[in-house]
């Protein structure tokens, strides 16, 4: 029975040591952890690149009460958070419009805009 033994711990460290020597075993050793960081560092850095700044955004509505409302709950005051937000007020809401924003946005002069419309 120890003789069996033997021969299986010999052939456990044949082989370990066999797959130790491959290429694919010391790529993956350094890439698992090297995309471990990388899942876990990219999301939050992506999330804080626009950190500071003001936020342009146009709020269209075709009621002008909501529009303010909406406004006022976007500029109010926030103290936990660095966000701010520079909102403009538009009470136009044809398909021309919404085009024109849009290329705004795509233009970088808005950071982005809120349809509300019935």
């Amino acid at each position: 029975m120890p003789e069996t033994l033997r021969n299986i711990a010999l052939i456990v460290r044949r082989e370990y040591l066999q797959r130790l020597r491959t290429r694919a075993f010391w790529v993956m050793t350094l890439l698992i952890p090297a995309m471990m960081a990388g899942f876990t560092l990219l999301p939050s850095k992506l999330m804080t690149m626009k950190i500071g700044g003001v936020h342009r955004i146009m709020v269209v509505s075709d009621i002008p009460q909501l529009a303010d409302d909406f406004k006022d709950q976007l500029t109010i005051n926030r103290t936990e958070s660095s966000e701010q937000y520079s909102v403009e007020t538009d009470s136009t809401t044809t398909d021309a419009e919404q085009q024109r924003l849009k290329g705004e946005v795509a233009n970088k002069k808005l950071d982005g805009f809120v349809w509300l419309t019935k």
